[in-house]
C-alpha cells in the first residue's frame, strides 16, 4: 500500500509539472526568440579637433575656432638621423598650415624665410605627387590649396617629405611625416 500512494504520488506531481514551465525554461525560450543584439559602432577617430580661439588673457573668444591637427614623424641633417618630429597643423582660412617641432619640442624649427618648395606627397595608390608650399614665419604655409586639396581627398593617411636640400644647397634638413585625413570632412560640412 505504500508503494502505490508513493507512485501515486510521484505520478501527481509528474503530471503537474508537465504543464507547467519553468522560470528558466521560459527565459531560454525567450532568448532564442529575440533579435540578436547589434553593438552599436563606436565613432571614428577623427586626427582633426575643433578648438576654441583664446585671447592674449587666456579668454575663449565666443564665436571662433580653429580646426587643427597634430602628426609625429621623423627628421635628419647634419647633426642627426631619424629624430622625433612633431608637427602641429592647423587650417587657416581653409588652408593647411603646418609647424615643425625637432625632437617633438619647443621652439618649433627655423625655416627659410619666404621661399616656395616642393613637397612630395604620396598618396592612397602610391602615387608621388609634388606640391608648391610657401615657406614664411617659420611654417609651411599651403597657400595655392594643393596640399590641403590632396587631404581632403583621401581616406587614408598620406606620407609627406619636406626636404629643404632642394631650396638651399647648405640645408640638409628633411623631415617626414604622415596626415591623417580622418574627421577632417566632418569638421569641415
Amino acid at each position: 500500500m505504500r508503494l502505490n500512494l508513493f507512485l501515486s504520488l510521484i505520478s501527481v506531481s509528474l503530471l503537474l509539472s508537465c504543464g507547467e514551465s519553468s522560470t528558466e525554461d521560459t527565459q531560454v525560450i525567450e532568448s532564442v526568440n529575440q533579435e540578436p543584439e547589434v553593438p552599436t559602432p563606436e565613432p571614428a577617430k577623427s586626427a582633426w579637433n575643433q578648438t576654441g580661439v583664446v585671447d592674449e588673457f587666456g579668454d575663449i573668444i565666443e564665436g571662433k575656432s580653429i580646426i587643427s591637427s597634430n602628426s609625429t614623424g621623423k627628421f635628419s641633417n647634419s647633426a642627426t638621423a631619424d629624430s622625433d618630429l612633431t608637427v602641429k597643423m592647423q587650417l587657416v582660412e581653409g588652408n593647411i598650415y603646418a609647424l615643425f617641432y625637432e625632437y617633438n619640442r619647443e621652439p618649433q624649427a627655423h625655416l627659410p624665410e619666404s621661399e616656395f618648395i616642393n613637397v612630395k606627397v604620396k598618396v592612397e595608390g602610391g602615387e608621388v605627387i609634388k606640391v608648391k608650399q610657401f615657406l614664411y614665419n617659420h611654417m609651411m604655409c599651403d597657400t595655392e590649396g594643393e596640399l590641403t586639396a590632396l587631404v581632403k581627398n583621401q581616406t587614408s593617411p598620406l606620407k609627406v617629405i619636406v626636404d629643404l636640400s632642394t631650396i638651399h644647397k647648405y640645408s640638409n634638413t628633411t623631415y617626414q611625416f604622415e596626415i591623417d585625413p580622418s574627421g577632417l570632412s566632418e569638421l569641415l560640412n
